[in-house]
């Protein structure tokens, strides 16, 4: 299978396309930032916001791998970002379903129900609850794919939304930002471990949402840490898509530590993972 990858450049999109093409699958990576790429790996760089380089990217492949997000710094204004989201988003999805592209696998967020109050069984049904655009941009760009499964403007694409929480390398420990992920020591904290989900692990729900026989646009939460997996169902991902994590981080949880009797404030606070 032919699969372009969109945020090819990034934390999550580098490791997505080393997995792709472990898996035997031809990869054309994408991304506005340089791409550091084996050399079978074909580069169309470019803005998705740019039609004439959306149309180059899904030229000639089986399956679009969705995980360019936009641009979310202070530096960036709020009409960047989500044009550079939303916007792309919705390019992506038009010129694949014209291209006749069976399947589009997005990249959300758990930021799209992190306004729930703390203790808030979580599911793929779960309507959305979030304060801010970055949370707000990933539940435009969910209702795009909703709208393509559907068939707007064309075939209907199979279109699996991904919903990890906070994203981080379980090799170096670190955040996406360079943080490392030991400092933060309160589990249930912003960027505690019950959300960390391995960038390679990220990867292989990826592939496997890719593969795997799905239709319409089912929603895959990711959890792999057992606190956050008593919080988010992951049922969806282990039954449907077979997903097992390498890394639970279970072993991050405080020695005594237990779950809290009341949870009086959001969960977490929906920034970008």
């Amino acid at each position: 299978m032919r699969v372009l990858v969109t945020g090819a450049a990034g934390f999550a999109g580098e490791a997505a396309v080393a997995a792709l093409v472990a898996a035997g699958h031809a990869v054309r990576a994408s991304d506005v930032a340089p791409i550091h790429a084996t050399s079978d790996v074909e580069v169309v760089p470019g803005a998705l916001t740019d039609a004439s380089v959306v149309a180059e990217a899904v030229r000639g492949v089986d399956a679009v791998l969705h995980l360019a997000g936009g641009h979310w710094a202070d530096a960036v204004d709020l009409r960047t970002s989500l044009e550079a989201s939303v916007v792309a988003t919705m390019l992506l999805y038009q010129a694949a379903a014209a291209a006749g592209i069976g399947r589009a696998v997005l990249m959300s967020s758990g930021a799209v129900v992190a306004g729930h109050p703390r203790g808030t069984w979580i599911d793929r049904g779960t309507p959305p609850a979030f304060e801010g655009p970055y949370p707000l941009a990933k539940w435009l760009q969910e209702e795009v794919a909703r709208r393509f499964a559907a068939g707007a403007g064309g075939p209907s694409l199979c279109a699996p939304i991904l919903r990890p929480w906070v994203v981080v390398d379980a090799t170096t420990r670190r955040l996406r930002t360079g943080v490392p992920i030991d400092a933060v020591t309160d589990p249930v904290a912003h960027d505690g471990c019950f959300g960390w989900i391995d960038r390679h692990d990220l990867a292989d729900a990826c592939v496997r949402a890719l593969e795997v026989p799905l239709q319409g646009a089912p929603v895959f939460p990711l959890m792999a840490n057992p606190i956050g997996r008593a919080l988010v169902d992951p049922g969806p991902a282990e039954q449907e898509l077979g997903w097992r994590p390498r890394h639970d981080f279970s072993a991050s949880i405080p020695s005594g530590w237990r779950m809290p009797d009341t949870w009086p404030v959001p969960l977490v606070t929906g920034d970008p993972a």
